[in-house]
């Protein structure tokens, strides 16, 4: 997976855990349809579940995601949280594009600090629904300044 141009300036940036797609499948298949991208180091977090609601999820309309997973270590307050939803480029062809991402700090979405044990992630309503009329993933990348 390449590191897209929008996240260019994040280079200098250490990355933290590991790019997660809720599959196109998810649509049709149970919430825990998802993967973890290979990419990347060892995680620092591991994924237990991801949830979607509503579920089943429609296309066009808006969506909370919540991740729970556990933490072996301490994640700094100033961890910052990318999501982006991934789409067909040119409607049919078959190129994915990201085609939008919101960016927020890790303490909007979790308890801090982040200390060793259970952790929940939750995304509430961070697209309109003209946003997702052509939606086939989710991804979400979580960095940190080293």
């Amino acid at each position: 997976m390449a590191i897209s141009h929008d996240l260019q300036p994040l280079l200098p940036f250490h990355l933290l855990l590991v790019s997660l797609f809720v599959l196109p499948a998810i649509f049709a298949a149970s919430v825990s349809d998802f993967r973890i991208c290979q990419n990347f180091k060892e995680p620092p977090i591991k994924v237990n579940a991801v949830e979607v609601s509503p579920y089943p999820f429609t296309s066009g309309t808006n969506a909370n995601f919540t991740i729970t997973g556990f933490t072996s270590q301490e994640i700094p307050n100033d961890a910052e949280v990318s999501v982006g939803l991934t789409s067909d480029g040119t409607l049919g062809t078959g190129s994915l594009v990201t085609t939008l991402k919101r960016y927020s700090s890790l303490c909007d979405i979790t308890s801090c600090p982040v200390t060793p044990g259970s952790i929940v992630l939750a995304f509430s309503n961070i697209f309109i629904p003209q946003d997702l009329l052509h939606l086939i993933g989710v991804s979400i990348l979580f960095y940190t300044i080293n």
